[in-house]
């Protein structure tokens, strides 16, 4: 949905869709544990989800965060033009 807008949008910088099927929606830093999918709110003491199963989840959680590290250095050696 959002890479398509940008595109209609001529959207000018290269854009990424990653989706890990049997994931849910939170998707946190890797090498953490995965286990735990339900959790209370730590104000509002409500219990809520993020979904998905926990080897989805674990596998979201430590290719998205490679993603974001390709990322940065991409736009670093981009932007300050250094040497890979």
């Amino acid at each position: 949905m959002v890479a398509e807008r940008l595109a209609a949008h001529a959207h000018p910088d290269p854009v990424a869709q990653h989706d890990y099927a049997g994931a849910g929606h939170s998707i946190l830093f890797p090498y953490l544990p995965s286990t735990q999918t339900v959790y209370a709110h730590p104000v509002s003491g409500r219990r809520s989800t993020g979904g998905g199963a926990p080897a989805p989840n674990a596998w979201a959680d430590e290719d998205s965060w490679r993603q974001v590290l390709l990322f940065l250095k991409h736009a670093a050696l981009e932007e300050y033009a250094l040497e890979p």
